[in-house]
């Protein structure tokens, strides 16, 4: 869903970023991450930075940001839609 997305509307000032926050580290979320094979970034957060900046307490969660940082479209669990 999410590299669809990507695909697209990335020539629309469209961004997709995924955040893991695996407090694990780099090596326990790379397999995923090369699974996913995803043209979009993928960052690590093992310090649950951005979920604490974002107020965000479960995962999987896609939220729309502006370029101003605020959120614009309603949080909501990424399982829940990603078929």
């Amino acid at each position: 869903m999410w590299q669809q997305l990507f695909s697209d509307l990335k020539d629309h000032s469209f961004m997709v970023v995924a955040v893991a926050e695996d407090s694990r580290g780099a090596e326990h979320v790379r397999p995923w991450i090369e699974q996913a094979k995803a043209a979009y970034w993928c960052l690590i957060d093992p310090e649950h930075r951005v979920a604490s900046l974002y107020g965000m307490a479960n995962v999987p969660r896609a939220v729309w940001i502006d370029e101003r940082g605020r959120i614009v479209r309603p949080p909501e669990t990424a399982g829940s839609t990603d078929h």
